[in-house]
């Protein structure tokens, strides 16, 4: 909120302290795996898309996480996690990063077991996932490509951060915050992401196509996101965090709402134009704008909505006239919807 001495303003400062990673850019989904209730429903800590667990999340719930808890699967159970409506988000995105820790050993696997799959419920078109394999290595593919690691050993009891990331040229995996060394099998074109066929179904610790489902995984996962760009080799550090994984902050969900205009301990006339930027987070669409400025015995001198729309950054400004001389205060709602229809709103 900001005071006005005709019109006079007093900015309120936020310091944050820890780490820079930005959690509000481009983060579709992210799956904390902290649930423990009779319910099936997995909360995607954006807002956006749900998961949908195979049967009630305390039966998965484990506390042994990276960072709280996190879910341990059982293959013999077939015990998943369906994220179908992620699919649909991912659809047309042509650069991304998928990030997880998995916790597994070599006495549970045998065969190929998947870690995060998408596909397609009616037809095999294009499978794309990553997997861990029987003798602890990693393959990945979308069909378009696929790869393997060549010694990188990951089921040995120890948690694991794994990062695939596509930069719009060529696919690259990190294991524990490195490059890791990979071997093409398939290279049809390495540039190819959710851009080159529709899925519609998505899982973690199995695939799901046409019908079918299969390569049930057994160990524990924590703290999974999708991203729609690619992490940068600093930011995948960022998430390792020397091996202790990096709690989700983001503030998807929450609305920000920047004061233009006004500068702070402005002397203005009695007409005076406020400006106000209202920014959406992912998945969120803009309504509405809202001033509200008081008088200085903080009673509502004036309000005023303005109809705004879109998925983006958006300016806005008030008009305001015959001002008295005195001072005042004002400050801004910003407000938004979800695709459920949920408003979410928010002052600076």
């Amino acid at each position: 909120m900001k005071k006005l001495i005709f019109i006079l303003l007093i900015g309120i400062f936020i310091i944050s302290f820890g780490s820079s990673f930005d959690w509000n850019n481009g983060l579709p989904s992210y799956y904390k795996f902290d649930d423990n209730l009779s319910s099936t429903v997995v909360i995607d800590s954006t807002l956006n898309d749900d998961g949908v667990a195979g049967d009630n999340t305390n039966i998965y719930n484990n506390i042994n996480g990276i960072i709280n808890s996190s879910f341990d699967f059982n293959a013999t159970n077939e015990e998943f996690v369906s994220i179908d409506d992620l699919s649909l988000t991912l659809n047309g995105t042509t650069t991304g990063s998928w990030s997880l820790w998995i916790n597994t050993s070599n006495s549970t696997q045998a065969g190929e077991h998947q870690l995060v799959f998408f596909g397609n419920s009616i037809s095999n078109e294009k499978n794309f996932f990553i997997r861990i394999n029987a003798a602890g290595t990693l393959s990945a593919s979308n069909d378009d490509w696929e790869f393997s690691t060549d010694n990188k050993v990951i089921n040995d009891n120890i948690w694991h951060n794994i990062v695939l990331v596509q930069n719009g040229t060529n696919p690259v995996l990190y294991v524990d915050g490195d490059i890791v060394t990979i071997t093409f099998s398939v290279e049809i074109d390495k540039t190819s992401w959710f851009n080159t066929a529709t899925y519609n179904t998505g899982s973690i610790a199995r695939f799901s196509r046409a019908g079918f489902t299969g390569n049930y995984y057994t160990g524990k996962i924590d703290e999974v996101g999708f991203w729609n760009r690619n992490l940068s080799s600093t930011e995948v550090t960022e998430l390792y965090n020397n091996g202790n994984g990096l709690a989700f902050m983001g503030s998807t969900g929450i609305i920000s709402v920047t004061l233009n205009d006004p500068l702070d301990n402005s002397l203005l006339s009695s007409n005076v134009t406020f400006n106000s930027t209202i920014t959406p987070p992912f998945g969120l669409n803009l309504t509405n704008a809202t001033i509200f400025i008081w008088d200085s015995n903080d009673d509502l001198f004036f309000t005023q909505t303005n109809i705004i729309t879109g998925n983006l950054s958006h300016t806005t400004t008030f008009n305001v006239t015959n001002l008295s001389i005195g001072d005042y205060k004002w400050n801004v709602l910003g407000s938004a919807i979800n695709s459920t229809g949920t408003l979410f709103s928010n002052f600076s």
